[in-house]
């Protein structure tokens, strides 16, 4: 089944390529599994006959402190957003490109990648809706903390998990540089 000299084969690939979307489907399992345990977890857990109408909560402590919150919690979204994209395009660039030191691993490594892309989007899609629920509860003047709070930790969750699903991918490849598992260039020292 080879068909090139170097000795790759398509069947490889489409493992690689499997083996990848599997990763990424148990991934996008894990974010909704997540999300939705979250979710019921703060649904109210009152009896049906004694159900009243969801209210806003009413503002803690001083308005300064409420904007403070808010602030801060509008920041930390804007970090992670920021980190999340960042990270997004830098393992684009790394699996299109593919430069750097050429270990032996036959690019193995790079079905880490998909996985974390998942997580990275879970992430940068809760940091949107955290923006949407934040503005739409300014425009109201209501406040659902609950919702802030929930979209907000669901964001840094999933980017600690890209964290963790990049964390692997560095301890892949200082594994084969460690162990000198290197391609050798023309002109190396042999």
């Amino acid at each position: 089944m080879k068909l090139d000299p170097t000795g790759r084969s398509i069947g490889e690939g489409l493992l690689k390529l499997g083996i990848a979307v599997l990763l990424s489907l148990i991934a996008w399992w894990l974010v909704s599994s997540r999300t939705t345990g979250l979710e019921q977890a703060l649904q109210p857990k009152t009896p049906p006959q004694q159900a009243a109408p969801a209210t806003a909560h009413i503002i803690p402590g001083a308005v300064q402190d409420f904007e403070k919150a808010l602030d801060a919690m509008k920041s930390t979204s804007d970090l992670l957003t920021n980190w999340s994209i960042t990270l997004l395009g830098g393992t684009i660039a790394i699996a299109i490109m593919a430069k750097g030191a050429k270990i032996r691993d036959r690019s193995w490594g790079l079905v880490l990648l998909p996985p974390t892309w998942v997580f990275l989007g879970a992430s940068l899609l809760d940091g949107s809706d955290f923006k949407r629920s934040l503005t739409f509860q300014l425009a109201k003047g209501q406040y659902t903390f609950s919702t802030l709070n929930l979209h907000l930790f669901l964001q840094m969750d999933f980017f600690k998990w890209s964290l963790g699903a990049l964390t692997l991918l560095g301890v892949w490849y200082l594994f084969f540089r460690f162990a000198l598992l290197e391609e050798k260039t023309k002109g190396a020292d042999e």
